[in-house]
């Protein structure tokens, strides 16, 4: 079926459904359009659309909300007592964390920091130069973190998948500090 009345607003159906609610052709129409809805309002215009339909007494008209009414969608007054946030202006380098490994609690332990790479490890891991070009690094990178993932390693062994996870960390490791290395070119 046709939706000619996708573009109304949940307000201006409340409008409709008031104006037309004797119109069992606007009253289908309005039902099939709501069904399409899922937001609070049109879900409970639905609910008194359907029971026009379905009732011989003409429905009551729904409440619409005037300005002084408070809807859902008002935004609540902000705080002002909170000061903004101070900006982050330390430049030391956050550590890369490593890929997570079996616990007994969440299947994974926390991220361990990979050790520090050097510029000529980051271009090794990634099989770059530094005349390569972006998106040879990118590419190059998605093959490696490729056999890091869950399907490929769920038939391996404990050793294996532990060593392949620690590879994807420091891939990733990689790609940051030439990505860092990048946006602080420009």
């Amino acid at each position: 079926m046709v939706r000619p009345l996708i573009n109304k607003g949940v307000g201006q159906l409340e409008e409709l459904f008031v104006k037309s609610s004797a119109d069992q052709s606007v009253l289908k129409q309005l039902e099939h359009e709501l069904q399409n809805r899922q937001m609070p309002r049109a879900v409970a215009l639905l609910a008194k659309v359907q029971a026009a339909i379905h009732s011989s007494d003409p429905a009551p008209a729904p409440t619409v909300a005037t300005p002084s009414q408070k809807s859902l969608w008002d935004a609540a007054p902000r705080p002002t007592s909170r000061p903004p946030p101070e900006p982050n202006i330390s430049r030391s380098p956050e550590p890369v964390l490593a890929p997570p490994k079996d616990s007994a609690i969440t299947g994974r332990a926390p991220r361990q920091p990979v050790a520090d790479l050097t510029l000529d490890d980051a271009y090794r891991l990634l099989k770059a130069t530094p005349d390569a070009t972006w998106e040879s690094i990118e590419q190059t990178r998605r093959l490696l973190i490729h056999a890091s993932h869950p399907k490929k390693l769920q038939n391996q062994q404990e050793e294996k998948r532990a060593q392949v996870l620690v590879e994807a960390g420091r891939v990733n490791a990689a790609y940051a500090m030439l990505s860092k290395l990048r946006c602080a070119g420009r």
